[in-house]
């Protein structure tokens, strides 16, 4: 191997001595040439030789080193033996205190789920109850028990448990307190307020309901009728213990709703043209009614008074005009029938007067009431191919058009008919009394004529 690398290197150093020398190549004999390359190879094996010696030299060297590396790792790896093994424990021991703290965190989850659960809906009954504002300082409480960013401790656990009793015993109690009260024109003050349990709040007689949010309580825009809010203020002032009271068992709601009832002017605006239409006629049908009353019942009074007094006829009153007429008259007594039903006719006329248009308002009042159904669901239906049928209170509109002038047109028309029926049967009734007495002339005519005249008048 070494000479064949030897003739290699002779080789080249020949092709590069010619390369470099050829410009002189004829002064150099083959001699010399050889003498060259032979110290030149010479040269190279005493190099290469000193090279491997060296290369030995350290070789022998990396094996001591060697050795010595394996001896120190030997030592190293005897000397950590036991920790291993203790670290092999340990790793153990870890793994077992894990698997325990998985199990005590899971239950300690479900205990905080459960927790967590029942303080956020007992904290949102506590804060919507009115004993909340008598005891604005439990909110603290309640908001450290639900920071969700820590777990709750003990002492609030068992606060929020003593939280719960004090509610449960102000529930019973009646209580007077100062709290910030809104009143209806929006300016908050304090002012005494009397809280009936949970049930029912008021002040300076106006009932009251609780703001949560504000953390307020608020006057009621309408209070309930005048028989409530006074047995609320004598509440208030009376010092006996026993009292009537008012008790809403929603914590307020029935009577927000009671307030939110629609008045009398809001039902007949909801009826909108119509109604205000039906509701003229009605007022003045019940004029007419009230004069035609009043007249008939004067009327029937005068002619009360004439029977009392029969032998002087009065020209006040129909039955004396009627009398007056027989009495003045000279005709015969076919003649004197005659005239007398002209007479009575005469006095039918202004007894009779207004009964035909109430009949009409009578008819026409629930026909209104029908209009304004029909006008009513027209505007319904418009609303509903605008708007769809999703919001319920784009629609109340017409639909309370539709009901409340029907309504309204029976309100009217009902009391009309009764009262057409009054007048009307009172009128008749005062005919029938000037047609009985006119009855009563014609036999009275008949009593003054001579036996042999009413003889003739039977044989005729």
């Amino acid at each position: 191997m070494i000479n064949y690398r030897l003739s290699l290197y002779t080789f080249f150093s020949l092709l590069i001595y010619l390369t470099s020398e050829g410009v002189n190549a004829q002064e150099n004999t083959l001699q010399a040439l050889l003498m060259n390359v032979k110290n030149k190879q010479q040269q190279s094996m005493q190099i290469n030789k000193e090279r491997e010696t060296a290369f030995l030299a350290e070789q022998s060297q990396q094996k001591k080193l060697l050795f010595k590396a394996e001896e120190a790792f030997r030592d190293v790896q005897a000397q950590n033996q036991p920790l291993l093994q203790e670290t092999i424990k340990n790793d153990q021991t870890i793994q077992e205190l894990n698997e325990e703290l998985a199990s005590e965190i899971e239950a300690l989850g479900d205990i905080y789920s459960v927790l967590n659960s029942f303080t956020n809906e007992i904290s949102k009954d506590l804060t919507q109850s009115m004993i909340h504002g008598q005891f604005p300082q439990r909110q603290q409480i309640l908001t450290e028990l639900n920071n969700k960013q820590t777990l709750p401790t003990l002492a609030q656990i068992s606060q929020f448990w003593f939280t719960l009793l004090h509610q449960m015993i102000e529930t019973s109690y009646i209580a007077q307190f100062p709290a910030k009260v809104i009143d209806q024109k929006g300016n908050t003050k304090e002012q005494e307020v009397t809280r009936i349990g949970t049930f029912t709040a008021f002040s300076e007689g106006k009932y009251l309901t609780w703001l949560p949010l504000s953390q307020e309580f608020l006057v009621l825009q309408r209070q309930p009728s005048t028989k409530l809010t006074q047995i609320a203020e004598n509440f208030s002032l009376s010092s006996s213990t026993i009292q009537p009271i008012v008790i809403d068992p929603s914590q307020g709601k029935l009577l927000a709703m009671l307030t939110e009832k629609p008045l009398l002017n809001e039902h007949v605006q909801s009826g909108g043209i119509v109604g205000y239409i039906i509701l003229t006629l009605g007022a003045l049908g019940a004029m007419l009614i009230f004069y035609r009353f009043i007249y008939l019942w004067l009327i029937q009074k005068q002619i009360m008074r004439q029977l009392a007094n029969i032998d002087s006829p009065q020209e006040s009153n129909p039955l004396g005009r009627i009398m007056l007429t027989a009495i003045s008259s000279q005709a015969n007594h076919s003649q004197l029938e005659y005239e007398l039903d002209e007479a009575i006719l005469k006095e039918v006329t202004p007894l009779e007067r207004g009964h035909g248009f109430l009949k009409v308002l009578t008819g026409v009042a629930p026909l209104l009431g029908l209009l304004g159904t029909i006008t009513g669901m027209i505007e319904t239906f418009q609303l509903m191919s605008l708007y769809g049928t999703g919001d319920a209170k784009l629609m109340s509109s017409g639909i309370s058009q539709a009901l409340v002038t029907t309504a309204l047109g029976l309100i009217v028309a009902i009391p009309l008919l009764f009262g057409h029926n009054i007048i009307t049967t009172r009128s008749k009734r005062i005919v029938h009394l000037l047609d009985e007495q006119c009855a009563g002339l014609m036999a009275k005519f008949f009593e003054r004529l001579p036996q042999s005249k009413l003889n003739e008048l039977e044989n005729s």
